[in-house]
This record gives C-alpha cells, structure tokens and sequence, in this order.
C-alpha cells in the first residue's frame, strides 16, 4: 500500500503539536514493517478555500499513483494503529463520524 496522508493547512493558524505528536506515532507505527503499509508521505497543501485545497491534495495522491489517501484533519489526535483498523475493514472508501471535537 502506497499511502498518501492528507492534511489541510489553510485554516489561518498554525497546526497544534499534539496534532504533529499524533501524528509522529502515527509514522513511527507504519515503520515497524507490521502495517500493510510500504510507503507513506505527507501531503499538504494550504490552498484557499478548503475545497481547493483537499482538490490539490486529491491531484497529487492521483498523479504520483498512490493507492491511498487519508485524510486528516489537523484539529483531532489519532491512534498509532489507525491505518491497520481502516485497512482491516477492506472497503474502498471509509468515512468517520464523531460527535465531540
């Protein structure tokens, strides 16, 4: 799995550092060799409006075949393992809900 990690950065401030300590736990898990994973990178783009942005974002991941994208908002924390739970549910797309921010 080529994975693309998207991450939107026009929002008018900066990104929080528990967002990037997240995100570190995130990258150091998919290293291990455990996840489906083979390649990941960081893609962002702070493009304005929102829309515009996730487009460009949305180019890149086409442009350079990769066969993933993931989404993540710079405001929320994720699990280390997250990418193995997504992948585990072998669907094209995956979407989340939350209720509290």
């Amino acid at each position: 799995m080529r994975l693309a990690i998207g991450v939107v950065t026009s929002h008018g401030f900066p990104i929080p550092a528990p967002f990037w300590k997240s995100y570190e736990q995130l990258g150091n898990h998919l290293r291990t060799g455990q996840s489906p994973v083979r390649y990941f990178e960081l893609v962002s783009s702070d493009g304005f409006p929102v829309d515009v942005a996730r487009n460009q974002i949305v180019r890149y991941t086409l442009d350079r075949a990769f066969s993933h994208l993931l989404f993540l908002d710079c405001d929320h924390l994720m699990p280390p393992d997250l990418v193995d739970r997504l992948a585990a549910h072998q669907k094209d797309v995956i979407t989340a809900r939350y209720h509290v921010r």
